[in-house]
C-alpha cells in the first residue's frame, strides 16, 4: 500500500513568518507571489515557494521560482513538486514564458528534481553572491559547496 502525504497549499501570512522567518523579506515584496505548503494534519508550514518576478542578479529579466523546506533533508516529492506546480501554475497565468532558478550545484538529489520539473542548467558557471547585485563566479579548483547554479524552463 502506498503512504499518502496529503499537503495544503495557501498564500503565505506575516503569522508564517513567526516560524519560518525568511518569508517575511518576500512578503513585503510587492512582486513576490509566496505559497506555503503544509502537511494536512499540521498547520505548521513545513515549506514555502517564491514566485519573484523581479528575477535572479545574473538572470534579471526572468523571473525567478524558490523553493525552502523547513526540514532537511528536503521532502522534493511529497512538498516540493506540488509546490512548485503551483508557483509554475502561477507564472503561466501571469504570462510568464520562462523562468529560473538557483540551487546548490553540489546536491544532486535537488538538480534531479528541478530536471524532472523541466528546470535545466542555464550554461552559466555556479557562483557565491558576494552582495546586492555582486557574484563571483566558481573557477579552478574552488569549492563549489554552497554556491548556486541558475536553471532555466520555458514554459511555453
Amino acid at each position: 500500500m502506498v503512504e499518502s502525504h496529503p499537503i495544503v497549499i495557501r498564500s503565505a501570512t506575516l503569522s508564517d513568518a513567526q516560524i519560518m522567518p525568511a518569508i517575511q523579506s518576500y512578503l513585503v515584496r510587492e512582486e513576490c507571489h509566496v505559497l506555503v505548503a503544509s502537511r494536512r494534519d499540521s498547520e505548521t508550514p513545513a515549506a514555502f515557494g517564491v514566485l519573484d518576478l523581479v528575477g535572479r542578479v545574473t538572470h534579471p529579466n526572468d523571473p525567478t521560482v524558490a523553493l525552502h523546506f523547513a526540514e532537511q533533508p528536503p521532502d522534493f516529492d511529497h512538498l516540493g513538486s506540488p509546490l512548485l506546480l503551483r508557483l509554475i501554475e502561477r507564472a503561466e497565468q501571469l504570462g510568464i514564458g520562462r523562468l529560473t532558478a538557483g540551487w546548490d550545484p553540489m546536491d544532486a538529489t535537488g538538480l534531479r528534481f528541478w530536471e524532472r520539473h523541466g528546470f535545466c542548467p542555464s550554461g552559466a558557471m555556479p557562483y557565491f553572491e558576494q552582495g546586492p547585485g555582486t557574484v563571483q563566479y566558481v573557477s579552478g579548483y574552488q569549492d563549489a559547496t554552497g554556491s548556486t547554479l541558475d536553471l532555466i524552463a520555458n514554459l511555453r
